[in-house]
């Protein structure tokens, strides 16, 4: 956790003195020493560590996202969290350089899916929201799993320079809306409610002509017929598809990502409720002990999943019964509150003094989402092992977000000289972590327009001279 504290207090610097104590305050309310957010407790861990055996390249970040989502995907349909009713699907976005082994994390995520039988919900493309819409049609979950997603990001941008953004900003708008309501419902109607109506009369036709002409024995297409009548009945009478479920895995490089990013999209955006996990090394080192095998929890994933799959790849996977909900200890349930009190200090504080609170108010969300899916891995009981965990995990998501804003704040048009700086120290912390990078290469990518290499070269002395950097060898790295 240490080497991501950086990020809070370099804004503190520039809110004055008094401030830069008041926000160490700012802290977790419990101690997070030694936990190692690259290696989750319990079962979830154990999904991370086959992942990271598999990669040609270590990429334990984006593992460790990986697995979340693919737990939370699977438990999503059964289980929701005790306390708030929270479901477990996740927004993330993951951000490594080409060639790193982006393509092993897509990969292993889709076969820990498949292992539960729920492969069928995995989605690709996301061509328009009409597309989003018929998925969750076919499946009660969309699970997107999508590579070079910051494309599409950066298209949205283009395009609102153009006027032409309502077609690909329509795609983002359809997934946060849809985000939100695996609790409730998602109105559909017109052209698509149709469609959707008249597809469910010809399934169950068909399913009728089975029964009559083969018999039903085993009571399976019975069981189907029945399943699909309350999703009918929702649709035909309120235009309504109960309980969609939805989550996204996106891929992406920085270059990409970078170009996608504005003040706006990160405080109240797709950003603002998307976990973002980086692999700031580029040139990873092959992994010798690399060894791909099949992956070995298919039993503990079908009791997850429930329910919520059906056996044969035709049938819809949906599960509309009531959901199980895990159970939450006591000394974790104190914990949770004690999160509450500190998400409210900490949006204040924010409100007060950067305008980020929309950033730090979604703390306990997150919080309870994480800690939700390490329980259900882990017999459905959450613990403060859990709590911490996912505590820890989701401050330091904040924290780089809210220098991802600052770094927006310094690209618009109008930046004030002292904004610009702002940013660009924000990006050369973030960049430079624990273990530093090459100066060229913070050069290169701190470039942007005004600024020349005399330039940044000149930046990257001054934040050594003040010692929030330092110059070792090669490297520059944050000051220990």
């Amino acid at each position: 956790m240490a080497e991501n504290e950086h990020v809070l207090d370099q804004i503190a610097r520039y809110l004055g003195e008094e401030q830069a104590e008041k926000i160490t305050n700012h802290d977790l309310p419990f101690s997070i020493a030694g936990i190692d957010l690259k290696k989750p407790p319990g079962f979830t861990g154990k999904v991370v560590e086959w992942i990271n055996h598999g990669a040609h390249y270590p990429r334990r970040n984006l593992a460790v996202i990986a697995a979340l989502t693919a737990i939370g995907n699977i438990a999503g349909l059964k289980y929701r969290d005790d306390i708030s009713g929270i479901t477990t699907n996740l927004l993330s976005i993951c951000i490594a350089g080409t060639g790193t082994g982006k393509d092993w994390i897509i990969a292993a995520m889709k076969e820990i899916i498949s292992s539960s039988g729920m492969g069928a919900a995995c989605c690709g493309d996301m061509k328009s929201k009409q597309e989003v819409i018929r998925n969750l049609i076919e499946h009660q979950a969309a699970f997107y799993i999508k590579d070079e997603i910051g494309e599409i990001m950066r298209s949205i941008e283009n395009a609102k320079k153009s006027g032409n953004a309502a077609y690909l900003e329509g795609i983002t708008g359809e997934i946060m809306s849809i985000f939100t309501k695996a609790n409730t419902s998602l109105q559909v109607g017109g052209d698509i409610k149709r469609d959707m109506i008249k597809a469910m009369q010809i399934q169950m036709a068909s399913i009728a002509k089975i029964m009559e002409e083969q018999g039903d024995e085993s009571g399976r297409y019975r069981s189907r017929m029945d399943s699909m009548m309350p999703l009918y009945e929702s649709i035909s009478r309120d235009g309504s598809l109960p309980k969609p479920f939805l989550s996204l895995l996106g891929c992406t490089t920085m270059e990409a990502f970078e170009g996608s990013i504005n003040v706006e999209v990160v405080k109240n955006g797709l950003l603002n409720r998307t976990i973002i996990v980086e692999e700031n090394d580029t040139n990873p080192k092959y992994n010798t002990q690399c060894q791909r095998t099949p992956f070995p929890y298919d039993y503990e994933l079908l009791n997850i999943g429930g329910s919520g799959v059906f056996p044969s790849a035709s049938d819809r996977i949906e599960n509309y019964e009531e959901p199980q909900k895990i159970s939450t200890n006591i000394e974790a349930k104190k914990m949770l509150l004690m999160i509450m009190d500190w998400q409210w200090e900490y949006a204040e504080y924010h409100k007060e003094h950067t305008g980020y609170e929309s950033l730090a108010r979604r703390a306990y969300e997150f919080i309870s989402k994480v800690s939700t899916i390490l329980a259900i891995g882990d017999g459905a009981v959450r613990t403060s092992e859990h709590i911490k965990w996912a505590a820890a995990y989701i401050k330091r998501d904040i924290e780089n977000k809210i220098g991802l804003a600052i770094y927006a704040t310094g690209k618009q048009a109008g930046a004030q000289k002292e904004e610009v700086m702002d940013s660009l120290e924000a990006r050369a912390v973030h960049l430079c972590g624990k273990k530093g990078v090459y100066r060229s290469t913070l050069v290169h990518k701190l470039k942007r327009k005004g600024l020349d290499t005399a330039k940044i070269e000149s930046f990257i002395d001054r934040l050594v001279n003040k010692e929030v950097l330092v110059h070792d060898g090669k490297f520059v790295k944050n000051k220990q």
